[in-house]
């Protein structure tokens, strides 16, 4: 097996590149948490950046969805973004205050699930931008990643699984 490591500069010296994502055309979709973007590497090198209209908002981690969308977790901002495949900021706050958004993934069904690391929920986002929270069982739990509605708990050694839609 061959590996080609490559190192591609950003625009933002000190930018806080974070979470990542490979899309099916070969792009990497990059968050930079210091610099308030999402950017894309494209296969030939060339880096494009989309500021986030909140500022300070400490974007995290990322989702590709399925119909071409870049879905974010807004830490600072208590917000789910979304940069759409045409190119256009969403917003959606979240219902409760400081809960640190931080994991994201699609759902089987187009619904975007993250965790909310001080809110000790995980919460869902409809297509149609309606946002339900779920408390979890242990306090403390402080979720962090989630896949598929498969999430970690930070502080303990337990991984919980739903199958809901």
């Amino acid at each position: 097996m061959k590996f080609d490591l490559r190192e591609y500069n950003l625009q933002s010296p000190d930018s806080g590149p974070y979470g990542m994502a490979a899309a099916q055309n070969g792009n990497m979709w990059i968050t930079q948490h210091k610099a308030n973007k999402i950017s894309c590497l494209d296969k030939t090198g060339e880096v494009k950046e989309f500021k986030v209209p909140t500022p300070n908002a400490k974007v995290m981690c990322l989702t590709l969805a399925a119909r071409g969308d870049i879905w974010f977790t807004q830490n600072s901002a208590n917000k789910i973004g979304q940069f759409t495949s045409k190119g256009v900021f969403n917003e959606y706050p979240l219902p409760q205050p400081d809960t640190a958004p931080y994991g994201i993934a699609e759902g089987l069904n187009g619904d975007i699930w993250f965790t909310e690391m001080n809110g000790n929920r995980i919460g869902r986002l409809t297509p149609k931008g309606s946002i339900h929270e779920y408390d979890l069982p242990n306090k403390g739990s402080f979720p962090s990643s989630i896949s598929f509605i498969c999430f970690c708990f930070s502080t303990s050694s337990d991984i919980a699984m739903s199958r809901g839609s």
